[in-house]
């Protein structure tokens, strides 16, 4: 993940989403616990953020 506004105090309690850039320029909502520079998971059929990459 390239881009994504930083986490706001108490983020990982809620599930509000944010939006965040990918590195092939495609714009998804991710959970507000996600930070820049993570690998994600992104599902292909939905275009959907699917988890944490490991």
């Amino acid at each position: 993940m390239v881009e994504t506004p930083p986490e706001l105090k108490g983020g990982t309690a809620t599930k509000r989403p944010k939006p965040a850039t990918l590195n092939t320029g495609i714009e998804i909502m991710v959970p507000e616990y996600i930070t820049t520079g993570e690998k994600i998971l992104v599902n292909t059929t939905t275009g959907e953020f699917g988890g944490r990459a490991d």
